[in-house]
């Protein structure tokens, strides 16, 4: 896991075999997983060549969330006899190689950091736990910011500042590579790339500037929590609940939304089964009914508030910090144009 505090380190470059060389290095002792251009999209998938993985690349259609807990899981598989473990966990979870996520934006970066808060916290979730712990991060810093990104509001992007084990810019076709944690130091050491000079510093200084410049899309978060307190009955809270579709599209593409459910599935003899975990959604009615139906977000504009009041005034409450890192995947997947800097500058 990447530590928490930034290791000052010399900056080193790399050439396109120089970086492509670093991956198969990687890949001998890690499931290394990435960007993937496919068609329009850019998907997040282990890799099998290094040529494949792409830094310059929009957010995944997925985040990072996904390699931790994915859509669907098994918990484990029963009978009316006994419980078992099932046979994707367990000792074969063990056994498999630790997991490498190179390339991820910092904004994801940021993500991750939010969902240990969650799971590996004042509660902890050994599943989660267990495959973080494990996790070796390259971090890709964005010099050229995408259209929907507002990180700059939550100071997680468009480079990193710490969690990280390598922090790799690309500026032309030179990798500028530097460690943040002493794992990455030993692994940048033993690959022996040279020493940036100073003109490839100034270029990088240039760089993180340039892109600060570029992200005009802000939301104010001075005060944020206490005003979205004194606003839980605004008029804007209506129309947008008259235009949101519910769907949950927004909640699977975002990195910090965590919500699932746990189900027993019976197969058709009525004698084994298996208990899944799913991703679900604070967006769709079902999730907040209780016993003998009642629902006390039966309403639209009660999940639609939920949604963002759990991200601007709940988390941060709990957590010290806002539970968005404004990576603009539910700007770029709602079909209703539904755009949340939009939504909060109207209640200022």
């Amino acid at each position: 896991m990447g530590s928490a505090t930034r290791v000052a380190t010399a900056v080193h470059v790399a050439d396109q075999a120089g970086w492509e060389g670093l991956i198969r290095a990687l890949q001998r002792t890690h499931a290394v997983w990435g960007p993937v251009q496919e068609g329009e999209r850019v998907i997040l998938k282990e890799i099998t060549e290094p040529a494949a993985l792409r830094v310059d690349v929009p957010p995944t259609l997925l985040p990072t969330k996904k390699v931790y807990r994915a859509p669907r899981e098994t918990l484990f598989q029963f009978s009316r006899k006994q419980a078992r473990a099932a046979p994707d966990s367990g000792q074969r979870e063990a056994a498999a190689k630790p997991l490498a996520l190179v390339g991820i934006h910092p904004c994801d970066l940021k993500a991750i950091q939010l969902l240990d808060r969650v799971f590996t916290g004042f509660f902890v979730d050994d599943r989660y736990s267990a495959r973080r712990a494990q996790t070796f991060i390259i971090v890709s810093n964005c010099t050229t910011p995408f259209r929907s990104c507002f990180c700059t509001s939550f100071d997680s992007g468009p480079f990193a500042r710490n969690g990280f084990d390598l922090a790799v810019t690309r500026l032309g076709d030179r990798y500028l590579l530097q460690a943040g944690s002493p794992a990455g130091q030993t692994f940048l050491a033993v690959l022996d790339f040279p020493a940036a000079s100073s003109s490839d510093l100034a270029e990088l200084v240039t760089a993180e500037a340039g892109a600060r410049q570029q992200i005009t899309r802000r939301i104010d978060t001075d005060g944020l929590t206490r005003l979205l307190n004194m606003n839980v009955d605004h008029p804007v809270w209506d129309e947008v609940a008259d235009r949101c579709l519910c769907c949950g599209a927004c909640t699977a593409v975002c990195p910090t939304c965590y919500c699932f459910s746990v189900r027993d599935r019976l197969n058709l003899d009525l004698e084994t089964g298996e208990r899944q975990m799913d991703w679900t959604s604070c967006l769709i009615m079902e999730f907040s009914q209780v016993a003998l139906g009642h629902n006390p977000r039966h309403h639209r504009v009660a999940r639609v508030k939920q949604r963002l009041y759990h991200k601007f005034s709940y988390f941060n409450d709990q957590y010290g910090e806002f539970g968005c890192v404004g990576c603009g995947r539910c700007v770029e997947t709602c079909v209703a144009d539904l755009d949340p800097v939009e939504i909060l500058a109207r209640l200022r």
